[in-house]
């Protein structure tokens, strides 16, 4: 996994509000997602997914490290005190953007908000873009993007599309006593750059 500091971070990450940060390469995109104890340890070690992660449910991964730093509370909010990095393949992961239907209606694309809601309810992709986060928290100009999974997609990404998963709680933890040191030049964050957009989206 490639670091920088935070102060290089910064610089590598101004990006246009209409697209999104990722940490990726020809072959993989790197995403996070914030569980509890239980629902990380099987998804880490258990070769029989369902006991505690629900397939029933919609599933939501961002590429943003620090959007999930900002959501997770750095891995100290109940219930996301475990903060996993996941390696998805990258042409599944592009298969998402074009398939996924945004949670915003947006009327140049739909002719009615009928037609948008029964898209949103019946696509097991969706997304949402939201304003990315700094270091402190604060809300940026660039957006960070959430893919929500479910059904059958949400199965073929857990069951055949990770390439890799991997448990970053300690890295996590470490990151945020330097800030709360006010050590922010010592911070690591991951490197995440533009990610190319299909038209579509």
């Amino acid at each position: 996994m490639r670091y920088t500091s935070s102060k290089e971070t910064k610089l590598e990450r101004q990006v246009e509000e209409s697209s999104f940060n990722a940490q990726y390469s020809n072959e993989r995109v790197i995403v996070y997602q914030a569980y509890s104890d239980l629902i990380a340890n099987e998804l880490l070690f258990g070769k029989n997914l369902g006991q505690y992660f629900s397939f029933n449910r919609t599933s939501w991964i961002k590429t943003s490290f620090l959007w999930m730093m900002n959501r997770s509370d750095w891995s100290n909010k109940k219930g996301q005190e475990r903060i996993l990095r996941i390696s998805l393949e990258r042409d599944f992961f592009n298969s998402l953007l074009k398939i996924a239907v945004s949670t915003t209606y947006n009327p140049r694309k739909y002719n009615s908000i009928d037609q948008w809601r029964e898209d949103l309810n019946n696509s097991e992709a969706i997304y949402q873009m939201d304003p990315d986060r700094d270091l402190f928290g604060i809300r940026q100009k660039r957006k960070a993007i959430q893919l929500g999974l479910r059904g059958s997609i949400l199965k073929k990404c857990f069951n055949e599309k990770i390439l890799a998963m991997e448990d970053i709680t300690n890295f996590v933890k470490d990151q945020h006593l330097n800030l709360e040191l006010g050590r922010e030049e010592l911070v690591q964050l991951p490197v995440e750059l533009p990610y190319p957009l299909s038209p579509s989206k």
